[in-house]
């Protein structure tokens, strides 16, 4: 699971957020919640929000929504009226419900659908009720067909103390994003956001997930002397390439970084002038072109970009498969790369033409041409098949310190003895 799934309701993550495709389909699951949970106008504002930004995402859509819209008539304009029919609705409803309606339709049939839902009293290895949430949704189905609505209560009840592991089977039976991510630490000086980094990890990090010696006698700083003028410059006479400003400033901070916690574990350090290398990054550019991963996120683009191949790049963390690359590319790599994006989108069917032109102008800032690429930041994971931009360091570093800002909650439970951190939570995260 990718570390920013578990903290998807969280709303610095949410605004920071890059990758358009996990921004809808987060952004879908808590329309979806909405609805359930009565607010079935903010669900449709939110829809329509997923809709604009990656409508190819619809084969993971679920048919709630559209009960609630048929419940409250708040149907939304993009919904053609052959969808609003009882036909068309009836067969989106679950085949297992409308099974188990037919088997269990009597006063005693409910009863004993009521009770298998309800664990029957059995007790699962953690002591907790045994329930079975697809039949809890049959059995609220079914006593709303009889016309039994204290019945229909009674078992709202129990969806309601079980939501977390209910929410999604009952869906089956009958904020505001500016251009760019937003940059909630772009005011501050780069001198706090590298001390941010080093207080949050040193207050927040579980040592034992992170790479120290001994986890029980943790560093009491993960910064180094900054680095001098001449050792940045020599950095720089061995790449015989300039390095962005902003990252001459963070490294004149601290010359690297250790081990940094990122909310859930630790990410690999950063690496000092010396350590600072080329790396050819031809093979792994070929892992995520294998697996559908494009660096602009416009993997649904009729006419594909023929990107040419990333050698070289700079890695500029201690990173590897097993956890995640860091790299620079250089503003005429990236301006090649960007070139082959341009003339492909320039080819597009005018309908999806603005499509992604649309997701330019709120996923990367309105970039409207080649020109305007700079230095670029690529973060690859080969675990994750994630793979995200960042268009400057400097807009790289505010993420991080407001990742290692998370405390860890991955241990922790509510009042209930749920978990915090599981990504299917809704209801529970908003705290």
């Amino acid at each position: 699971m990718s570390h920013r799934m578990g903290r998807k309701f969280d709303r610095h993550q949410i605004l920071r957020q890059k990758d358009p495709w996990e921004v809808a389909r987060n952004v879908f699951d808590v329309a979806l919640e909405f609805a359930l949970l009565g607010y079935v106008d903010k669900a449709t504002e939110l829809y329509n929000l997923f809709e604009n930004f990656a409508s190819g995402c619809k084969t993971s859509w679920s048919p709630g929504l559209y009960f609630a819209w048929e419940a409250t008539g708040l149907w939304p304009d993009s919904i053609p009226a052959e969808e609003r029919t009882p036909a068309f609705l009836s067969k989106m409803e679950t085949e297992r419900i409308l099974w188990k309606r037919d088997m269990h339709k009597s006063d005693e049939g409910l009863d004993k659908l009521i009770a298998i839902a309800a664990g029957e009293g059995k007790l699962d290895s953690w002591g907790d009720t045994q329930v079975r949430a697809d039949d809890l949704a049959a059995a609220i189905d079914l006593a709303l067909y009889m016309n039994k609505r204290e019945k229909a209560l009674d078992i709202l009840q129990i969806i309601a103390d079980n939501f977390n592991v209910t929410w999604l089977e009952l869906s089956r039976s009958r904020q505001r994003l500016e251009k760019g991510a937003a940059r909630i630490y772009k005011d501050l000086p780069m001198k706090e956001l590298v001390k941010m980094c080093n207080d949050n990890t040193i207050k927040n990090a579980v040592w034992e997930e992170m790479d120290v010696e001994d986890p029980d006698d943790p560093p009491e700083t993960i910064l180094h002397k900054g680095a001098t003028a001449e050792q940045i410059k020599k950095c720089e006479e061995r790449l015989e390439h300039d390095l962005p400003d902003d990252f001459k400033e963070f490294l004149s901070l601290t010359n690297g970084i250790d081990t940094f916690w990122n909310g859930f574990y630790g990410e690999p350090k950063m690496l000092s002038t010396e350590e600072i290398h080329y790396f050819d990054a031809s093979e792994q550019q070929a892992i995520w072109e294998e697996a559908a991963v494009e660096i602009g996120f416009f993997t649904g683009m009729s006419v594909p970009a023929k990107y040419p191949r990333m050698n070289p790049v700079i890695q500029i963390n201690g990173g590897g498969e097993d956890s995640k690359f860091v790299w620079f590319m250089t503003p005429e790599l990236g301006r090649a790369l960007g070139g082959a994006f341009f003339e492909a989108f320039g080819q597009l069917p005018p309908d999806e033409h603005e499509h992604v032109k649309k997701l330019l102008g709120h996923f990367h800032a309105g970039l409207k041409d080649v020109t305007q690429i700079e230095w670029q930041v690529i973060l690859w994971s080969v675990q994750t098949l994630s793979l995200v931009t960042y268009h400057s360091f400097r807009e790289y570093l505010e993420v991080l310190a407001g990742d290692t800002a998370n405390e860890d909650i991955l241990d922790e439970e509510d009042e209930q003895g749920r978990l915090l951190h599981s990504h299917d939570i809704f209801a529970y995260q908003l705290r």
